[in-house]
């Protein structure tokens, strides 16, 4: 049985070589610049342990949904679970990301700006929803 090959981001990968890519590389590299940012920028711990959080709930209902679990009824609650997996972690998101767009107008020579900064924010995330 000869294994089929796939392009991925511009590099030749066999089934289990982009499996690999997608479920453990991608993954560490996010979660380690996660890390990163804590140390060196600006991030505090606790948005970093809800970021962290989402980052797992998310992970964990990626994988179950990729499990292959038939037809039957298990498989349908296997795939809302992880639906409500990738629902909630994408929420912790969202929910930090409008914090910190918050937070970068607490100064009150900016507090005049909040507003726009928020639009453009909202804007940014409806531009990217259309890709």
């Amino acid at each position: 049985m000869e294994a089929k090959e796939r392009i991925y981001n511009g590099m030749l990968m066999n089934g289990f070589l982009a499996l690999l890519v997608n479920l453990v590389v991608l993954p560490v590299l996010a979660f380690l610049t996660m890390y990163y940012m804590l140390d060196v920028t600006w991030f505090s711990i606790p948005v970093m342990i809800i970021l962290s959080l989402a980052f797992f709930i998310m992970f964990a209902g990626y994988v179950l949904l990729s499990l292959p679990l038939g037809k039957d009824s298990v498989a349908l609650i296997a795939m809302a679970g992880a639906l409500l997996a990738i629902s909630l972690g994408t929420g912790l998101f969202k929910g930090n990301l409008q914090v910190m767009v918050g937070d970068l107008y607490n100064e009150p020579k900016y507090a005049q700006k909040r507003d726009s900064g928020f639009q453009l924010f909202y804007m940014a995330i409806n531009i990217g929803a259309m890709f």
